[in-house]
């Protein structure tokens, strides 16, 4: 199963897929529009455990020392939102469209 978060827009063609082709091929298609995925990173608490393991995780294999509190604080928000999702919905793979 494929998961896309965000509109379906013509301008990124690079993000464009055939859902069509992918329902032949038994591949089901699933899609959440990207203001209900910043909906669940407002609505979710930085003290949230999932949110602390995950900036702890991120701390682990990356520097973050130039990047700004609230940029990073938002950025483990939406891991954590898109980790939800995948596991929630079983993907196999999951993208991303602004």
């Amino acid at each position: 199963m494929v998961g896309a978060i965000g509109a379906r827009t013509k301008a990124f063609k690079t993000m464009r897929i055939d859902e069509l082709a992918l329902q032949r091929n038994g591949i089901t298609m699933e899609v959440v529009d990207l203001a209900e995925a910043f909906a669940s990173v407002k609505a979710l608490s930085s003290s949230n455990p999932a949110c602390t393991a995950k900036a702890k995780r991120l701390m682990q294999y990356t520097t973050w020392g130039q990047t700004p509190e609230t940029a990073f604080d938002n950025l483990v928000r939406l891991v954590v939102v898109l980790d939800r999702l995948f596991d929630e919905w079983k993907k196999d793979c999951m993208g991303v469209r602004c």
